[in-house]
């Protein structure tokens, strides 16, 4: 089986017990409707574009935003942008 990498592009899937399409981000199934319909690959194909330029990260909907969904995405960003800082540690 081939191994995944970082750059690879999460698949378009058939959920057999609902007849859906869904695509896994981050580990987690977005579906998006009735399998193989040109609107569902539609669908695939933007969502999957908005999760590469939100750096690989899934949007969330406002309404359903958590605060944890808020802290994951701040710790993508923090990680990011202070990548290349020095940590100081307060000495004890």
């Amino acid at each position: 089986m081939p191994q995944k990498t970082a750059t690879s592009t999460p698949r378009y899937c058939l959920h057999k017990a609902t007849d859906q399409g869904y695509v896994k981000l981050n580990g987690k199934p977005v579906y998006l409707g009735k399998y193989d319909l040109p609107e569902t690959r539609q669908k695939y194909h933007r969502i999957l574009s908005e999760w590469e330029h939100n750096g690989r990260v899934p949007l969330v909907p406002v309404e359903d935003a958590r605060i944890l969904d808020l802290i994951d995405r701040y710790y993508h960003w923090a990680k990011t942008y202070y990548r290349n800082q020095t940590v100081l540690t307060p000495h004890g």
